[in-house]
């Protein structure tokens, strides 16, 4: 488990880079923390009336809820930010906002298209003030199109995308999978269009714009169902657990409380290797009906652990792992602990606390979690102090005009 004590400033590859962040709630967020893992001094940017709706959610540590801050969806989602409040709806605001665009590299939102230029602070206003910034818009629908005031969140672009043609059975209609794949594919085609604008600037000197469209992402993840209808004019049916080009592709029930494994045959190869390990399975499995060679599969899955099952197959070289909860990975993944995938932070309440960590193993440049998510405001007083020079009086009269708060 890596510890943030251990980190080196040259472990970080965005360091010097300063992001303004108007993202909140999952996409937007996650893209911004994947550049502040890599050292990126990333700039949350709050108001009382637009505060990030995932500072009100759990879970709390111990059960103790002190929102706005210190909530695990939030601390995750912003790890390694900082927090400062500005009301983009006051003239003062959008004055002190224009100051920051001028000092900072990179400005990140994921509001419903043309938000920011309803607030006249578009990327032909903020070009003008910084001609290095890049502005990247990650609206759900893209800032040109019929769709564009559409609102969106992850499970219904995940719909209109096609991803729910492949999910359920063939006799019942679409099933909505448990979580919001699309909120993560987002953000990281944004942070790597970020980075790419960065390398690109190195070059020319200048900065772009970015206009991503959420469910252009989403889109692009089916590829496969998208080149049937474009080429063959067929539609994708869904199949439940099944799969094209294998002979086995499901879940077997394993001994213990809801314990389940997958296991997945594509080749003759694998089938012999199968049947080595499971008895009454046929020479060759069009002999006999699916029906059966799953029941034959589940006799054998039953008596043994989802461990046992998933150990078993793959050392005779079988695809398969264990269905897997949330206390599983945390508790008992031997893989993720020696890969060091969990992360101490400091939570509020004065306690370390783990979180997931980098995905990702880099040799020079690692990056790594020096924080929880920020407290509310809490760096007010570096920007608006340090950053743009501002008297700590002017700074109190903001706040209590409400123009930072």
């Amino acid at each position: 488990m890596t510890d943030a004590a251990t980190l080196r400033p040259e472990q970080f590859a965005l360091t010097g880079i300063r992001v303004l962040d108007l993202t909140w709630v999952f996409a937007g967020s996650v893209a911004t923390r994947m550049l502040a893992d890599q050292g990126a001094e990333v700039i949350k940017l709050e108001s009382a009336r637009s505060m990030d709706p995932s500072r009100g959610g759990g879970p709390w540590l111990h059960g103790v809820n002190t929102a706005p801050d210190g909530g695990g969806t939030f601390s995750a989602l912003n790890r390694n930010k900082l927090s400062a409040t500005l009301n983009l709806k006051t003239p003062r605001g959008q004055e002190l906002f224009k100051q920051l665009v001028g000092i900072s590299d990179v400005l990140l939102n994921n509001y419903r298209a043309g938000t920011m230029k309803g607030f006249n602070l578009g990327w032909d206003v903020l070009q003008k003030l910084n001609p290095r910034l890049i502005m990247c818009e990650m609206s759900g629908m893209g800032q040109t199109g019929i769709y564009t005031k559409h609102v969106t969140y992850g499970q219904t672009l995940m719909a209109i995308a096609g991803c729910y043609e492949l999910t359920g059975d063939p006799e019942g209609g679409p099933v909505l999978p448990g979580y919001t794949y699309a909120d993560f594919a987002s953000p990281t085609i944004g942070a790597f269009a970020v980075a790419s604008a960065l390398v690109a600037r190195e070059k020319s000197g200048d900065g772009q714009y970015i206009d991503l469209s959420q469910f252009q992402v989403t889109a692009s993840l089916m590829a496969e169902p998208q080149f049937e209808a474009l080429v063959n004019g067929t539609i994708h049916a869904r199949v439940g657990n099944a799969a094209a080009s294998t002979m086995v592709h499901n879940a077997f029930r394993c001994d213990g409380d809801d314990a389940w494994a997958v296991i997945v045959v594509r080749t003759s190869e694998e089938w012999a290797a199968l049947r080595n390990q499971v008895p009454g399975l046929p020479k060759d499995p069009a002999n006999a009906p699916l029906t059966q060679i799953e029941k034959e599969i589940e006799a054998w899955t039953s008596t043994r652990s989802s461990q046992a099952v998933m150990e078993t197959l793959q050392d005779a070289g079988v695809e398969a792992a264990r269905v897997q909860n949330a206390r599983d990975m945390v508790d008992s993944d031997p893989h993720l602990v020696q890969r060091e995938f969990f992360a101490w932070y400091e939570h509020l309440l004065g306690e370390q606390a783990l979180a997931d960590g980098v995905p990702y193993k880099m040799s020079e440049t690692p990056g790594g979690v020096l924080r929880g998510g920020p407290a509310y405001g809490i760096h007010n007083d570096y920007v608006f102090g340090e950053l743009l020079g501002l008297p700590q009086g002017e700074i109190n009269a903001l706040r209590a005009s409400g123009v930072i708060g």
